[in-house]
């Protein structure tokens, strides 16, 4: 099952605490490449088929590339996610068999939503979505089937509802190809075990943390909708994990 690591104080910490964090859960099945004060590169078979870059700091950037080369350097690197003029200070961070769900809180600009997985046809994604309507940073943030080198765009409800008896709906997180062809495992749309997007309402502010399980925020901006010429909410209803068991690393 999974696990939820609650992160923060500094980009520096929350760096040092990611790192930890995928020794803790992944053991040897993961590689840390490098890691300083504000990037740390990884390799991890369960979750991704590339390298992996988080590089923490005034100006926050995500990359995945081929192969590790040295020092903050990794081969074909592609940005799936950029926050900028605010410095992370907390983080929620959720490890599972088949994925990495990091939210990451930069002040007045918001959160970063990136997640990194393995999907249900075999091949891999990733996926990058920011809480700004500044271009220089919803024009990088992507998702992409990163076998296949294709972009992707998550399939999410555009409103929040419950059911007659005020319950919540969650479906599978699914995913189509820009030019709107499903990814498909056999005849079904192709998803990430255990990452549900849900009928709630939309919400900007903190993610839900219960006991087992953490609600993402809602109002996330990414390249998606820039190609259209106007600012448009990529995800309006949030998405869902479960996990067994939680750390508290704020202190």
């Amino acid at each position: 099952m999974a696990k939820h690591y609650a992160l923060g104080n500094d980009p520096t910490t929350i760096r040092t605490q990611i790192a930890a964090a995928l020794q803790d859960y992944y053991g040897d099945g993961v590689t840390i490449h490098y890691s300083s004060s504000a990037n740390i590169i990884f390799s991890c078979s369960a979750i991704s088929d590339k390298v992996v870059k988080v590089s923490l700091g005034s100006t926050s950037y995500w990359y995945y590339g081929d192969s590790y080369v040295s020092g903050t350097t990794i081969s074909n690197q592609v940005e799936f996610a950029r926050m900028g003029s605010t410095q992370p200070t907390q983080a929620e961070l959720v490890l599972a068999d088949k994925f990495m769900l990091l939210l990451t809180w930069h002040g007045s600009s918001g959160y970063t939503l990136t997640l990194v997985g393995e999907m249900t046809n075999g091949d891999f994604c990733v996926a990058g979505f920011v809480q700004s309507t500044t271009s220089t940073y919803y024009n990088v943030t992507r998702t992409y089937n990163t076998t296949q080198d294709r972009e992707l765009k998550a399939i999410i409800w555009n409103t929040g509802f419950k059911d007659a008896n005020g319950k919540l709906y969650k479906q599978p997180l699914m995913f189509a190809a820009i030019n709107g062809s499903l990814e498909l495992n056999g005849s079904n749309p192709a998803t990430i075990a255990g990452v549900y997007n849900m009928s709630g309402p939309r919400n900007r502010g903190q993610a839900t943390v219960g006991p087992d399980y953490l609600i993402t925020p809602t109002e996330f901006y990414s390249r998606m909708y820039s190609l259209t010429g106007n600012v448009l909410l990529d995800l309006y209803t949030p998405l869902y994990v479960e996990f067994s068991s939680s750390v508290n690393w704020r202190g």
